[in-house]
């Protein structure tokens, strides 16, 4: 007999998840429980000056139509620089002539975005936490090491900082943004054969840890159960959003400072359902003729320039623009403007939820700061007049080019075949009334003496960028016959460059970047976390940590390369060790621990994460063994020559007993050979009576009564 599969008051759990899209969205959300109103806790004081929901949109609308007359300005210039680094036509083309557009801008970009990659991806962190004691050092490398795990390993961090630094250099503009991400995975135990005191127990346990629980019942009796769990995660997530969604107010001198801050895209409806909103009102605003002008620039990267549909037979799928901005508002009416989160839809921004937030969660990366503004220019905008010249000095080299081998042809009308002229194959004929109806226009190629402009051209590149083929070691017939001092200069000239950009990214994104990342993960990862920093497995507890610590740029200009630094290292090291060796380890100078540092730094710079695994650290209160006191030389003396005297008297007393060993086996020996002679000559005398006498002799008898016992040899006295 089957039972009740689910209990009413306990519904079947559907198994869903946040995509990372809608977890960046619900930063901070507190959707309004049940029977409770979006708007309650707002307006508990009726008598308050605070704002009201229109009053708050208000000024969302006038904030936003300030951050748009500088979006629009700034639109146009990203557009330009994006068709630039396409290659695109300028648009002043004419038929039949050459249409060759160069790649200035492109090749500049490219040829920065290694360096800059192998700098903040290399052996050191490009920053990290600085302590403020020693007993903060441990805490600050955990920090810095963690922060970097989140970006490199919980994140796409190559292809963030990549998209970011190419925005960057292309656009001015390379904003990035992080956010908590929490995330529900369902775990489901499917339990058979249970008695019903089982069940119970089971049903009972699960509910209490937050689990829901379906049971039927078998025939024989038995019972199934399905247990459910939610399992809650979180995770700091990391995206390097477009140009054209990030908008901040005119007069901002930087993110921090400024009064609006905002982060407008399009985003699924159903994105926004699944945090809790309401899909008829945002329906309301998913019209494609408000989306249209906010995705002309995002339809400049696109290969294929095609317009944007907002169309859909799934309603689900269709966007709507969302806007989640940060702005400073004295909502309250306490005469003091806080920092709120404000989330809102359509190009009318109604507002669908807002809260007090700490900070702004965004960085920007600009390779050319302005002084007092938050945007700056493009490497792009340095080589753009460049590239519009050279492409047309190119379209005249190459019109000149193809007049000279292709000239134009004068004949007289009527008295030549115009099709023969016409056609363009190799040696055929044209024919002609009379001689000369046919002449060509000769026209001389110009085109060597169009090329020292070329030349010219790339020096001006040269100069504003630091970017040669010299500089990367490209261009052979440069570097051929020049000294060593010259080609340095020239490469360093380059990398000077690259470093001044490399020391702007860090200084302004990467630190602010760090920080929001560490502060995310002290604010919401509640529990420890096991990883392998360093090539150990360390338990992370961000909860404990100090996030007010500083942070430091490790990318400085003028340090040289990392050849250069590990050449600088290795002297000091021998430096140190002659230090050592000289005036032992208790010198004024250098300590084992310090010695130790300059190792683990040659041993990062040369690409190994870790020093640990060929060098233990220095513990915190090891010290050096007590130098030995020095002796008095004439006293050491005299004890070495009773050390030498009583060797030599050890060795006499050894060599006398040797010697006396000696003598008393070569006299048991001489005793052996004479009792031998006696015993043969008594033997021969008996044998000489029994054959006189003709009658037997007792020869034992008589060797009894002479002889007598030999002496032992004296074996202990030989060995000594």
């Amino acid at each position: 007999m089957a039972g009740a599969f689910y209990t009413p008051d306990e519904p079947m759990l559907t198994p869903h998840g946040a995509s990372p899209a809608v977890s960046s969205l619900a930063i901070g959300l507190r959707l309004p429980t049940d029977g409770e109103s979006e708007d309650d806790g707002e307006d508990e004081d009726p008598e308050s000056e605070g704002m009201t929901i229109e009053d708050l949109e208000a000024f969302l609308n006038s904030e936003m139509t300030e951050c748009d007359s500088v979006q629009t300005t700034l639109s146009e210039q990203r557009k330009l620089a994006t068709d630039y680094y396409h290659g695109e036509l300028y648009g002043d083309e004419e038929e039949g002539r050459s249409k060759v557009v160069t790649r200035e801008v492109q090749d500049t970009v490219n040829a920065i975005m290694p360096n800059l990659m192998r700098i903040f991806f290399g052996p050191e962190h490009a920053a990290e936490f600085s302590p403020r004691g020693p007993e903060d050092v441990a805490m600050a490398e955990q920090m810095t090491d963690y922060a970097d795990y989140v970006l490199k390993v919980d994140n796409p961090g190559f292809m963030i900082l990549h998209t970011a630094f190419q925005d960057a250099l292309i656009r001015a503009t390379g904003p990035v943004k992080w956010w908590w991400e929490k995330s529900q995975e369902i775990i489901e135990d499917r339990y058979e054969g249970l008695a019903e005191e089982a069940m119970l127990q089971l049903a009972a346990d699960t509910k209490a840890a937050g689990g829901e629980v379906a049971v039927s019942q078998a025939p024989d009796g038995s019972y199934a159960v399905i247990v459910r769990r939610r399992k809650s995660s979180g995770i700091a997530r990391v995206e390097a959003i477009p140009p054209e969604e990030f908008l901040i107010s005119a007069k901002a001198r930087d993110i921090d400072s400024a009064r609006m801050v905002a982060h407008r895209r399009l985003v699924p409806v159903s994105d926004l359902v699944a945090i809790g909103y309401d899909e008829d009102e945002l329906e309301e605003y998913a019209n494609a003729s408000a989306i249209e002008p906010f995705y002309s620039e995002a339809r400049k990267r696109m290969p294929v320039h095609t317009p944007w549909d907002n169309s859909s037979t799934d309603e689900a799928t269709r966007e709507v623009l969302y806007t989640e901005a940060y702005a400073k508002v004295d909502f309250d009416g306490d005469g003091i403007a806080e920092l709120r989160k404000i989330c809102a839809v359509g190009e009318n921004y109604h507002i669908l939820h807002h809260e007090p937030v700490s900070e702004r969660p965004f960085a920007n990366f600009c390779p050319q700061p302005e002084a007092h503004t938050v945007f700056g220019s493009s490497i792009a905008e340095l080589v753009m007049d460049i590239q519009r010249i050279k492409s047309s000095v190119f379209r005249r080299i190459l019109d000149s080019l193809a007049q000279a081998i292709h000239p134009r042809t004068a004949i007289v009308e009527g008295q030549v075949n115009v099709d023969d002229v016409l056609n363009t194959a190799m040696g055929a004929p044209i024919r002609q009334r009379a001689p000369g109806m046919v002449q060509p226009f000769v026209v001389p190629f110009v085109g060597p003496q169009a090329l020292p402009v070329v030349d010219y051209l790339d020096q001006v590149k040269q100069d504003r960028t630091g970017i040669s083929k010299a500089a990367s070691g490209l261009d052979a017939d440069a570097l051929q016959s020049t000294t060593k001092a010259a080609v340095a200069a020239t490469v360093s000239a380059a990398n000077s460059r690259i470093e001044m950009i490399a020391r702007i990214f860090a200084e302004t994104g990467m630190k602010r970047m760090m920080q929001g990342i560490a502060r995310l993960a002290a604010r919401h990862q509640d529990t420890a976390r096991v990883v392998r920093l360093r090539n150990k497995w360390v338990q992370v507890s961000p909860a404990d940590w100090n996030t007010d610590f500083d942070v430091q740029v490790n990318v400085a200009v003028g340090a040289g390369t990392i050849q250069e630094r590990l050449m600088a290292l290795e002297r000091i090291a021998q430096r140190q060790e002659a230090i050592l060796q000289q005036y032992g380890p208790q010198n004024p100078l250098v300590t084992v621990s310090q010695y130790r540092e300059t190792l683990a730094k040659i041993i990062e710079l040369s690409g190994f994460r870790d020093p640990g695994q060929f060098f233990n650290p220095v513990p915190p209160d090891y010290q050096p063994p007590p130098p030995q006191q020095a002796q008095d030389p004439q006293a050491q003396a005299t004890m070495m020559l009773a050390q030498v005297q009583t060797e030599q008297i050890r060795a006499d007393i050894a060599m006398k007993r040797e010697e006396l060993a000696l003598k008393q086996r070569e006299m048991l020996l001489r005793d052996d050979r004479e009792r031998d002679k006696n015993e043969a000559e008594l033997l021969l005398k008996v044998r000489e009576l029994e054959l006189k006498y003709s009658m037997p002799v007792d020869a034992t008898a008589i060797a009894a009564a002479i002889n007598r016992p030999r002496e032992q040899q004296p074996m202990e006295g030989m060995n000594g």
